[in-house]
């Protein structure tokens, strides 16, 4: 996934999780979103987990906080990503997570990049069922180029009436 994906990402997910989440929008969780928000707006991904831990130490249901958390150890590389999957698959058993079509796009991605293409296809087919509908990243995110091989993919996607 490029940069600007997901920052895009992290910034749509942060404003979804703090206007959804019902336990502390005005606390301590908000506070630690947006700092993160704003680490990792600026590539600063270790200054960003530190904060979106805070924020799920606040609030340990609040899926966007998993989600950017889970972005934030994707961004960081192939030694990370065993964290990031795990991170992601408990954003997407959070109350506001488990219909959230970015958690199942990142859980996409994360499949994606851990070679396991049928919970990748599965993500993805949750994705657009949720209603993602950023064909842009379909189309050209790097992390989806394996995914993008594979006839399965393309089936998916004509499922939901998406063509590329």
């Amino acid at each position: 996934m490029t940069k600007p994906v997901r920052i895009y990402l992290l910034m749509a997910l942060t404003l979804l999780g703090c206007a959804s989440s019902g336990k502390s929008s005005d606390g301590a969780a908000r506070v630690a979103m947006e700092a993160g928000k704003q680490y990792a707006q600026s590539g600063l991904y270790d200054q960003a987990i530190t904060r979106f831990k805070e924020a799920i130490a606040e609030d340990d249901e609040l899926a966007a906080a998993y989600m950017n958390l889970g972005v934030c150890y994707i961004q960081k590389g192939r030694d990370y990503y065993a964290t990031a999957r795990e991170v992601l698959e408990l954003a997407a058993k959070q109350d506001d997570g488990e219909k959230d079509p970015l958690v199942w796009y990142n859980l996409t991605v994360i499949y994606t990049l851990t070679d396991v293409y049928d919970k990748a296809l599965d993500a993805l087919d949750r994705a657009l069922g949720f209603g993602f509908n950023d064909y842009d990243a379909l189309r050209t995110d790097k992390d989806l180029r394996e995914l993008r091989k594979r006839e399965q993919f393309r089936a998916v996607l004509e499922r939901h009436n998406v063509f590329l």
